[in-house]
């Protein structure tokens, strides 16, 4: 069984090193027995004490902010993928000098 300092110490290395929200997510909030903050009480008075504590918001900011940037992340490549492809600009020949026109054929009578 893991002590209440076990916990919170997994808790803030989570929300230190991982990025994707959906797993702090999970391993932070699923339900009993799962999620690490259930490990931390025992009764609904404990439970709504967790849930107004500095950690458990500091948490939920956590998540909310990855998911900001996932969404953003999304939004740009939707947004790459969206422009049509950008098409090479190629120079036109520049017209024939004089000297590189051919002679004009001479009329026969």
């Amino acid at each position: 069984m893991m002590s209440r300092e076990e916990a919170e110490a997994a808790i803030r290395h989570l929300l230190a090193t991982e990025t994707d929200s959906v797993r702090v997510s999970n391993w932070l909030f699923r339900p009993p027995p799962f999620g690490l903050f259930s490990k931390l009480w025992s009764t609904q008075e404990e439970k709504r004490a967790v849930m107004a504590s500095p950690l458990f918001q500091e948490a939920q900011q956590r998540v909310t902010e990855l998911m900001r940037q996932e969404v953003a992340e999304l939004q740009q490549r939707d947004a790459a993928r969206s422009r049509p492809p950008v098409q090479p600009v190629v120079p036109a020949a520049p017209p024939p000098s004089r000297a590189d026109e051919p002679a004009p054929a001479e009329a026969k009578p």
